[in-house]
């Protein structure tokens, strides 16, 4: 660099030559400032830690990240760190970077969104205390080159956002139907459970209903592929309605009676009872009774 310095300086005109060499050589004697020295040293880096810090405690955006720690302590790494990547003496010997946030990335899902704003704080904290534009910018820059180191994660891979994660716009849609379309379904099993559980509500009335929302419609000139659909709406919701796992019809009586057998054996006993009650039974005599069981 030197080299290539002063062979510039040759090729210049002679008056240009003097204030080039001066240059040149205050480049070489007084090197330029670190941030460290620019933000005005040890002093200055406590300061805008501690300020830096009651600004993070104060943000319900990050706060909970430290909730339990030793703030002092905490504040005592942070500004060995930054006195060390800010290009000041020493060197930090505090704990691996992944190591020391791994827990708050696993179990609090410490994420870009949580460190964008810690990036802000940080800067909103060095321009409180007069920091330039250039040196902000330039701090931002430092803290960001540890992103992908406190986020856990390979260099220059950015995590995905939850959006992306669950699939995009089409994903989301789909979450949000089928959301509505639970809450709906159980507010309407809620407001027919008690027509359900007491009254008997079943099949057969739902039939009526439909029946009649269908006749509705064309008495008001509604044409039939029209009725059909607000019918197949209609039935769309019938399991919601009778208050039943989807596409779980609910048994008749003569299935939870339990069939053919079940109902042979309660007629003949049924009529076994008439006959030999004096209230009744005279209501069968000269009766065919094997007929009218059959019957029955």
């Amino acid at each position: 660099m030197a080299a290539s310095g002063l062979a510039k300086i040759n090729q210049m005109d002679a008056s240009d030559k003097d204030v080039a060499r001066r240059s040149h050589l205050e480049s070489i004697v007084d090197p330029p400032k670190s941030l460290y020295e620019r933000l005005g040293g040890s002093a200055a880096i406590d300061a805008a830690v501690d300020q830096f810090y009651d600004t993070v405690l104060a943000d319900s955006r990050v706060n909970k990240f430290f909730e339990g720690t030793d703030m002092a302590k905490q504040r005592r790494m942070q500004k060995a760190f930054l006195t060390f990547a800010f290009g000041g003496p020493g060197n930090y010997s505090g704990k691996n970077m992944r190591k020391a946030h791994q827990k708050l990335v696993d179990e609090q899902g410490l994420n870009d969104t949580h460190y964008d704003v810690i990036v802000e704080l940080l800067g909103g904290t060095l321009q409180k205390l007069g920091v330039c534009e250039a040196d902000v910018a330039e701090a931002a820059k430092i803290a960001n080159s540890v992103r992908d180191d406190v986020l856990c994660r390979e260099p220059g891979s950015q995590k995905k956002t939850l959006y992306e994660r669950l699939g995009g716009a089409a994903a989301i849609d789909a979450a949000v139907e089928q959301f509505y379309d639970t809450v709906l379904a159980d507010s309407m099993r809620k407001a027919h459970q008690k027509l359900v559980d007491e009254q008997g509500l079943n099949d057969t009335h739902y039939d009526v209903i439909v029946e009649l929302l269908g006749g509705t419609l064309q008495k008001l000139g509604v044409c039939e592929a029209d009725v059909a659909e607000a019918a197949k709406i209609a039935n769309s919701v019938r399991d919601d309605v009778l208050c039943r796992e989807p596409g779980s019809k609910r048994k008749t009586l003569y299935e939870r009676l339990g069939g053919a057998a079940a109902i042979d054996a309660a007629v003949e006993q049924f009529y076994d009872t008439v006959l030999a009650d004096s209230r009744v039974n005279k209501f069968f005599e000269g009766t065919d009774m094997v007929k009218q069981r059959r019957m029955q």
